[in-house]
């Protein structure tokens, strides 16, 4: 199919479609001609690298590893914590002077990422320190597509829905207590109205005995800004 111009699968299509659309606005908005770009995605279901590659291949993109990056799949969890201005080394065009940095001012800390929209609840307990060496195994998250802000209107009482968003919220808490708390919650999506983020604040709150800091500004683009800083410091060397 690649060969006949086409895409790879219906889902590198179907992700083409979305990012296509998007590089047209942008290009439009800023008078620029994008040709590469840092890919960043939260945990989904048969989502790989390889789609991500074959995606941007099939668009003429440049898919680009961020400098550092021993992972190609960048996830969501690290890109927002580097777009908030987290975990970023002040001399990251040395990669020595970078790795020192990291080990000696930069603290490691629990991460819980959550990510709230119209169609998905999403969380990740991980381990970080650098922007670009996130720890994020598999059953360290989980993904609810029934439990989106669009869900509220499905339930026949408002406090049922948030019941089980809270449980969810919480669900690798629960299920791991050994794992280290969160030190830091992050919130991306475009779904919270100051009133999911009060409920998030009530679940940790019981959970923990203490609600840690929430950033929750900026949660639509803060991804995309992490992965712009990425891409403002160069990609891997071998990824050039």
């Amino acid at each position: 199919m690649k060969l006949a111009g086409l895409p790879a699968s219906y889902e590198v299509g179907v992700l083409a479609n979305v990012v296509r659309h998007l590089r047209s606005q942008l290009e439009g908005a800023f008078g620029i001609h994008i040709t590469e770009a840092v890919f960043t995605a939260s945990h989904l279901v048969a989502l790989y690298q390889d789609d991500l590659q074959d995606m941007a291949t099939y668009l003429g993109l440049r898919y680009v590893t961020p400098r550092r990056e021993f992972h190609p799949f960048v996830w969501e969890s690290a890109s927002a914590y580097a777009g908030h201005g987290r975990g970023l080394c002040k001399s990251w065009y040395n990669d020595t002077e970078c790795s020192q940095e990291d080990v000696q001012t930069l603290p490691e800390i629990a991460l819980l990422s959550v990510h709230y929209s119209r169609t998905a609840l999403t969380v990740a307990l991980s381990m970080i320190q650098g922007a670009s060496s996130i720890w994020e195994p598999e059953y360290r998250h989980a993904e609810n597509f029934s439990l989106g802000r669009e869900a509220l209107a499905r339930y026949p009482r408002e406090e049922d829905y948030w019941r089980d968003a809270r449980r969810h919220l919480l669900i690798i808490l629960e299920e791991y207590t050994g794992f280290t708390k969160p030190h830091l919650v992050i919130l991306t999506g475009d779904a919270d109205d100051g009133e999911f983020t009060a409920h998030l604040e009530d679940a940790l709150l019981g959970h923990m005995g203490r609600v840690p800091e929430i950033l929750s500004n900026q949660s639509t683009v803060v991804a995309a800004m992490g992965a712009a800083e990425f891409m403002r410091r160069g990609p891997a060397w071998w990824s050039r």
